[in-house]
């Protein structure tokens, strides 16, 4: 089981159970020295967000604990590549995998905000983007 710090369209616990069938125990968590953008994307899918390193700065979101590894899968499909980073949580330091952007920088600009994404996104992303997944 491994822990995973989410940032964005991934902090909904709909979106996160009908791309996983569970839900996770969540915790608020902070990982410093990234930020949070998002991508300029010129698809189908409503606008997501992504971190880069950034000295100085601060992501907040949540902890997902007790991931299975067909989880993690999936989450991986959903994505993409992880890597291990330290986030702050209210019980101190703690390692987990988070997702960092490799794509171009010049995609990323202006700010996400996960209000509007459930407000506006969260339906299109349960009934469209997790079913093209298959």
């Amino acid at each position: 089981m491994l822990k995973l710090f989410v940032y964005g369209t991934l902090m909904s616990p709909e979106l996160v159970e009908a791309l996983t069938g569970h839900r996770f125990p969540m915790v608020s968590a902070t990982l410093n020295g990234f930020e949070r953008l998002c991508v300029d994307e010129r698809s189908n899918y409503h606008p997501y967000p992504a971190i880069v390193p950034k000295k100085d700065s601060t992501v907040n979101g949540m902890l997902l604990r007790y991931v299975d590894q067909g989880s993690q899968a999936l989450f991986d499909l959903f994505e993409g590549g992880e890597y291990e980073v330290k986030v702050d949580t209210a019980h101190g330091s703690v390692s987990a995998l988070t997702y960092v952007w490799a794509g171009k920088r010049d995609r990323l600009g202006g700010s996400w905000s996960f209000t509007d994404f459930e407000k506006n996104s969260v339906a299109h992303y349960i009934n469209s983007v997790i079913p093209d997944l298959a």
